[in-house]
């Protein structure tokens, strides 16, 4: 029972990679056409609002440079994730050649590769991708060691923005903001309160992604990695010892490996010069080197 419940799950995990495969490229469309109509709601309705006779001045041109920087950076920033290679292993090697912990291990078998440390399989992909973070469909492609850098950016530059039209699309305008269901050009009215919504939707969910990865980047962890470092520090305390991420070598480090290029070849990384397991009670020296 218990194999054919695995298989099942395979099977499952199967589909689903194949369905998020086909969605890529329509989620990069979507993405894409919404990332504009809030472009083009911005600066035919919002932005000239804020640069009549009653605004116009330091503010109004603060408000000008800054949607320009963003409306630069995010699609930018996003066609970057899309197109660059995150990073595959590569080179055949014969299995016969392996020792049993490397064939146990490191071997992919769908690859027939030796996987790099930190690189995983990508089921949606199919290929082994170097210090995989996750697989994300609205990319339609993996976010892995070359393009992490350009991930974060897109996630910055998106919640920040998100915010703050929502903040000045959403100004009462007894306050001097935008009149009640103002019209926009081709779109018509109610056009600026669906992307206020929008915005505000968007900026809560990336803003805490965002959130989540700054602090991976901090810790020098991937997504796959925290929830195996999560096993690997239960499995410490029932044996009584202290589990240490061998890739955390302070924050200022853990940040310039992530997003400082050039980022290395992906298949090395720095580590703590004082990786050791250590037993919480004391030993004759008390460390196991690992």
């Amino acid at each position: 029972f218990a194999r054919a419940f695995f298989r099942v799950l395979l099977l499952f995990q199967s589909v689903l990679s194949k369905i998020a495969w086909a969605m890529g490229p329509v989620c990069v469309l979507v993405a894409f056409g919404l990332i504009f109509m809030v472009i083009y709601v911005y600066f035919s309705a919002i932005l000239p609002h804020y640069m009549t006779t009653n605004y116009f001045g330091l503010g109004g041109a603060l408000h000008a440079i800054f949607a320009v920087w963003m409306s630069f950076n995010i699609p930018f920033n996003y066609f970057m994730c899309i197109s660059t290679n995150p990073g595959r292993a590569e080179g055949k090697v014969d299995p016969s050649e392996l020792t049993e912990d490397e064939y146990e291990f490191d071997y992919c078998k769908i690859c027939e590769c030796i996987k790099p440390e930190r690189a995983h399989h990508c089921t949606v992909c199919n290929k082994c991708t170097l210090r995989m973070d996750h697989h994300c469909p609205w990319m339609a492609n993996c976010v892995g060691h070359f393009n992490y850098k350009y991930f974060v950016l897109f996630l910055l530059y998106l919640a920040v923005s998100c915010f703050y039209i929502a903040v000045v699309a959403g100004v009462p305008t007894k306050y001097g903001g935008l009149p009640a269901k103002a019209p926009v050009p081709y779109l018509g009215k109610g056009s600026v309160e669906f992307v206020m919504l929008l915005c505000t939707s968007v900026g809560a969910a990336v803003g805490a992604m965002m959130l989540w990865h700054l602090y991976l980047i901090g810790t020098q962890q991937t997504t796959i990695e925290f929830y195996q470092n999560q096993l690997s520090k239960h499995s410490a305390r029932q044996q009584n010892m202290k589990w240490v991420n061998m890739y955390d070598v302070g924050l200022r480090k853990n940040f310039d490996a992530s997003t400082k290029p050039p980022p290395g070849d992906g298949m090395s990384f720095w580590m703590r010069e004082d990786y050791v397991l250590k037993r919480v009670t004391s030993t004759v020296d008390g460390t196991f080197k690992v």
